[in-house]
């Protein structure tokens, strides 16, 4: 991690927004860079880039992201920059800072991170794994025979205190009992099933 910076600097934070949901390979994902003026002087314009990079493919592929015309920041405003869609790649997607250009100023000008450390170039910002269709398809089966074993089981439990039940139903009371414990066996079953196939 760099140093913390002085409040006296001229500077900007910066914030990757990910998507939360699981991302699998094929599809696509949005990133948002937001950047906040943190200091007491306004953002003069200029130019803001980073990359996309994948470690599991050679070290030299990247993607530009890279906005030339950011205009003024006014001390405490914040800008999202225009979202870029990416398709995802299986693996590692990791944005990595690259260059903070302003223009018409002499003053020092840095990029700090959400906890205040100062970025460098070359740094990285933000990453996402994103699963292979295989992955995803393994997990699900996985997920499948868990809750068809849950079921099993359930089912043994329900056809043994069926049984008890049968052996023990005198009253119209025991009757109605076992009707909702029916229902919401069936109905929690149902919901397993649904909730393991997707």
């Amino acid at each position: 991690m760099g140093a913390r910076t002085s409040q006296d600097q001229h500077k900007l934070q910066c914030v990757v927004k990910l998507p939360e949901n699981v991302i699998v390979e094929d599809n696509e994902y949005e990133i948002i860079y937001s950047l906040t003026n943190v200091s007491e002087i306004d953002f003069p314009g200029g130019l803001f880039e980073c990359h996309l990079k994948y470690p599991t493919w050679e070290i030299t592929f990247a993607v530009q992201h890279k906005w030339a015309g950011i205009g003024v920041i006014k001390s405490g405003d914040t800008l999202e920059l225009k979202p870029k869609k990416i398709k995802a790649v299986a693996g590692p997607n990791v944005f990595i800072f690259k260059e903070l250009d302003t223009v018409e100023t002499t003053q020092k000008f840095i990029l700090v991170n959400e906890n205040g450390y100062e970025i460098k170039g070359g740094w990285f910002i933000g990453d996402l794994r994103v699963r292979s269709i295989e992955e995803k398809n393994t997990e699900r089966s996985l997920r499948i025979t868990v809750y068809s074993l849950i079921i099993l089981i359930g089912a043994q439990i329900f056809d043994w205190a069926f049984q008890k039940w049968i052996a023990n139903l005198i009253c119209i009371q025991n009757l109605t009992i076992f009707g909702i414990i029916l229902f919401a066996s069936i109905t929690l079953f149902t919901l397993l099933i649904r909730r393991g196939l997707k």
